[in-house]
C-alpha cells in the first residue's frame, strides 16, 4: 500500500458487489509523510482502536524510541503502549474517574 517515496497510495476503489458486507469501522486515510520526516510505520484500523497516524515527538523522545526499539527489540507502538499502560495503571485519579462514569 505504500509507494516508493514513503507515502500512501490512493484509496482503493469501492466494491461493486452488492453481496459484500459493509465494514463496521470507518475507513481512515493515512496521509503521506511530510518532506524530511523520519520513518513511519504503517497504521491500520480495528474494532477497538483509534489510529493516530502522526505523533509529534521532541528530539529526546524520538531518540529514546529509536534507542529502545533497538535495545529491547520491540516496536515503537509497543513501547508507547507499554508506557501508557504503566501510566494508566498508576494514575489514581484516572481510576476514580473510571469508577464514577
Amino acid at each position: 500500500m505504500y509507494n516508493l517515496r514513503g507515502g500512501v497510495s490512493e484509496w482503493s476503489k469501492e466494491t461493486v458487489l452488492k453481496t459484500v458486507v459493509p465494514a463496521r469501522v470507518p475507513q481512515v486515510r493515512i496521509l503521506s509523510p511530510p518532506p524530511g520526516a523520519g520513518q513511519y510505520v504503517a497504521s491500520s484500523t480495528c474494532h477497538s482502536a483509534i489510529v493516530l497516524s502522526h505523533l509529534v515527538l521532541n528530539n529526546l523522545e524520538r531518540s529514546y524510541l529509536d534507542w529502545a526499539q533497538n535495545r529491547y527489540k520491540r516496536s515503537r507502538t509497543k513501547l508507547i503502549r507499554d508506557s501508557l499502560k504503566h501510566t494508566i495503571d498508576n494514575d489514581d485519579e484516572f481510576a476514580k474517574y473510571l469508577n464514577h462514569r
